[in-house]
């Protein structure tokens, strides 16, 4: 591909446009000793020989060497990437974050003087015929047997009747309880259902199937791999082998559910597309990976912590890797924390750096100087805010940043795990909190506090899995 390409220690990048190539020098990401060199050329120049990069019409270069076991997969096993050993694909530890991008503009639609003509004139003739079929039925409504006033008002819309109830649609809990206990379900906040009776490795909740309704995919480790639950109950095997992590994403950007999934050092990420297939993503196993979308283009970018001395990537838009931090982190989320309709990103550096917001893609700010044990994203007082929801341990319990402004204290006792989820179908979001020991506790938001759900489990994920 046309474009920069950039080395540190082996490792490579790209490609970058000469602004791009500009930008990384300005803010200090290109190092003394980095080496850089232009797409046609294989030959790689010391960085700092490198001054006023200008525009190439060099040809482009072809695309990575992966073989056709890479784009073909045989059925329920990925094949390993075989990358060259040149492979611009792998990331470079860029130890600050990127320029930010852009929100594209919005577009306004103004209809003609001739469509408003139109428009009025439909509605003048539409009140017309309305007054005229209202005075001819009460004149001869019990004569000719026509509905009545009430009912024909109501009938052409001049009079809405209240729409009957839509009934209540909750959120529902997948709890593994580990080894004797298995998998079970807590469907519409009244009732538990075995799922399966094995323990699992990492569980997903995903519409791997489109039909609207959250599947269950659960990884059972390298004896059996991972296996998907859906709406019917009755499992099927996705792939032969366990993985080290699995995401939900909408990776090719067509309104359906995919999966991202690492399987390790040798093969790397892979993508399950549309229920159908498998698709290389990347050849480097990562540490983790979320969804979230930086650009906000209204589509999802694979958020990516290649762990030490990578940092996390993102790929953006299924086309193109982009440095985020040289850095590696304890934990990632997105969360819309300044209530503008764009994802930031949470990301906690550990110890050493404790809490920090990656706000709109565009500038670092601290949250905390303290790492957490847990985090979730919630609008925890519904006025369309994420708040987070932190827990900094045992020696401090859970907090809650409220409104981006201020701590709130929710509980003095550490969680296991935490996750948001509308129980009892108000449409606001409820936390179901692990306790461990202590057991699950629910602290519903419409007033009625915590009540205790059961036993402790092992990993827990929410979704409408019943599609009720």
């Amino acid at each position: 591909m046309k474009g920069w390409y950039l080395k540190r220690g082996g490792v490579k990048a790209g490609p970058f446009s000469a602004t791009e190539i500009e930008i990384l020098f300005e803010q200090r990401k290109i190092l003394p000793g980095d080496q850089i060199r232009q797409s046609g050329s294989r030959e790689w120049i010391p960085a700092e020989q490198f001054a006023n990069p200008e525009s190439t019409d060099a040809p482009a270069e072809p695309p990575l060497a992966v073989g056709e076991a890479a784009r073909q997969p045989v059925a329920g096993t990925p094949q390993r990437d075989t990358v060259r050993a040149d492979d611009e694909s792998r990331p470079a530890p860029i130890e600050l974050p990127p320029e930010p991008s852009q929100a594209p503009a919005r577009l306004s639609v103004r209809l003609s003087k001739y469509r408003r003509l139109i428009a009025d004139g439909m509605v003048t003739l539409g009140i017309v015929s309305v007054v005229a079929l209202l005075l001819w039925q009460i004149d001869y409504d019990d004569i000719f047997g026509l509905p009545t006033v009430e009912e024909l008002a109501v009938g052409i819309g001049l009079r809405t009747s209240e729409p009957p109830p839509q009934p209540a649609r909750h959120d529902d809990l997948v709890i593994d309880f580990g080894v004797g206990q298995g998998i079970r379900g807590w469907f519409n906040n009244g009732s538990w259902a075995a799922l399966h009776a094995l323990p699992s490795v990492n569980l997903v909740g995903a519409d791997i199937d489109h039909d609207g309704v959250d599947d269950v995919v659960g990884d059972f480790g390298p004896e059996h791999g991972i296996w998907v639950r859906p709406r019917s109950g009755t499992w099927r095997k996705l792939h032969d082998r366990s993985a080290a992590w699995m995401v939900r994403i909408d990776l090719n950007h067509n309104g359906h559910d995919d999966l991202v999934v690492d399987f390790g050092k040798d093969f790397g990420s892979w993508a399950y597309l549309d229920d159908t297939r498998w698709q290389a993503v990347h050849g480097t196993t990562a540490r983790a990976a979320i969804a979230a979308d930086l650009d906000h283009n209204g589509q999802d970018d694979l958020v990516v912590d290649f762990g030490p001395p990578h940092g996390i990537w993102a790929y953006m838009n299924d086309s193109k890797w982009l440095p985020i931090h040289g850095e590696s982190t304890s934990a990632m989320l997105r969360a819309d924390l300044d209530k503008n309709g764009r994802d930031d990103l949470v990301v906690d550096f550990g110890p050493k750096s404790g809490i920090w917001v990656l706000n709109n893609n565009s500038n670092w700010t601290p949250l905390h100087g303290q790492s957490a044990s847990g985090m979730t994203a919630v609008d925890i007082d519904h006025n369309g805010q994420d708040d987070l929801v932190i827990d900094f341990g045992p020696s401090h319990g859970i907090w809650i940043w409220l409104n981006n402004t201020a701590w709130k204290q929710l509980h003095g006792v550490s969680a296991r795990q935490i996750v948001a989820a509308d129980l009892d179908g108000n449409r606001k979001a409820d936390l179901v909190v692990d306790f461990g020991s202590s057991g699950i506790w629910c602290y519903m938001m419409n007033g009625s506090d915590w009540y205790p759900l059961g036993a402790g489990g092992v990993r827990m994920l929410a979704g409408e899995f019943d599609g009720r």
